[in-house]
């Protein structure tokens, strides 16, 4: 049974040998290996046409992860999908697990595996929670509240991605959970509590926080109302509503902890509109009406008497214990 390693690449160069090198190395060895390199200017392409021959490399024009990854779909051969995003990892073993399970389970339609993290360092940790987190009750909606999967420990039957579509391209942020929840609304996923992905960290991402991912967000639960009324009334409006309040407490916060009083009490007003019982929400708007050295001074002191306060005896013998 063919699989297709789909790998979406932007500049890449730094870290795609090592996401290639992990394909070559599974032990279940009938994968092709699709690369779409999305307009990189680093040597992307020089280093997977000149050291891996085998792999299958499209060039396009920079439009976005989706946009690559669909380029990658409309190209794969394979029964099965498996994505792999060119700074991850795959274990050796990890195609093979989840073809072992497709074989003794065969009405499953996606598999997913749990992940380890790592950076230059090493490892740093990993999800034991992960499918008690997204696999316990309703995974459209833990999808939608907390994400989580990770593309790298995704295979997906080729069929199934031709029934629910592909990547939304015009998403920013969330594309991959929005394909993972259309597909759970059909298909139930099976979850292969290994981690058998090495996810890594790299910094500047654009899912690590701050406007980007405010707006990409908002621009999903856009789309959802706009395109996909199924997903939510499966949702809710009271579910939605609470993430949007999350957000935009969140987004408060940020501006709160730089001090941008003004616009940290617009998204707190925000966020209010939906959820207007939240106390701590609605102590941080009061905050937010001081004036900034006030705030600041505020900070200052409720640092220094953190620091200074004495620590109770349970404590500190759990701390030396540790």
């Amino acid at each position: 049974m063919k699989i297709s390693a789909i790998i979406p690449a932007y500049n890449a160069g730094k870290y795609i040998r090592d996401a290639l090198d992990s394909v070559l190395n599974q032990t279940y060895k009938e994968i092709e290996i699709i690369v779409v390199d999305d307009g990189s200017t680093d040597g992307t392409q020089e280093i997977v046409l000149r050291h891996y021959p085998s792999v299958r490399y499209f060039f396009q024009k920079n439009g976005g992860v989706a946009k690559a990854r669909n380029r990658a779909l409309r190209e794969a051969q394979g029964v099965w999908v498996a994505f792999l995003d060119a700074d991850d990892v795959w274990c050796a073993d990890k195609i093979e697990k989840q073809v072992a399970h497709i074989e003794t389970h065969p009405g499953v339609a996606w598999v997913v595996t749990n992940q380890v993290y790592f950076d230059e360092i090493g490892i740093t940790g990993h999800d034991p929670w992960k499918g008690e987190r997204l696999f316990t009750g309703d995974l459209v909606k833990n999808l939608f509240t907390c994400s989580g999967i990770t593309p790298s420990t995704i295979m997906v039957k080729r069929t199934v991605l031709e029934e629910v579509g592909y990547f939304e391209e015009g998403l920013r942020v969330g594309e991959d959970d929005n394909l993972w929840m259309r597909i759970a609304m059909r298909h139930p996923a099976a979850f292969i509590d290994e981690p058998l992905v090495m996810y890594r960290h790299t910094p500047g991402s654009l899912t690590s926080g701050g406007e980007g991912l405010f707006h990409g967000i908002r621009e999903h639960i856009e789309l959802l109302y706009a395109k996909y009324p199924d997903i939510v009334a499966r949702l809710g409006v009271s579910l939605i509503e609470e993430k949007q309040a999350q957000l935009y407490r969140d987004k408060g916060n940020g501006h709160f902890g730089r001090n941008e009083l003004k616009e940290a009490r617009r998204a707190y007003q925000k966020s209010l509109q939906y959820r207007p019982w939240n106390p701590r929400v609605f102590f941080y708007w009061c905050c937010s009406l001081l004036p900034v050295w006030l705030v600041a001074g505020l900070r200052v002191v409720k640092r220094t008497g953190a620091h200074t306060e004495p620590r109770h005896p349970a404590a500190s013998r759990h701390a030396s214990q540790a």
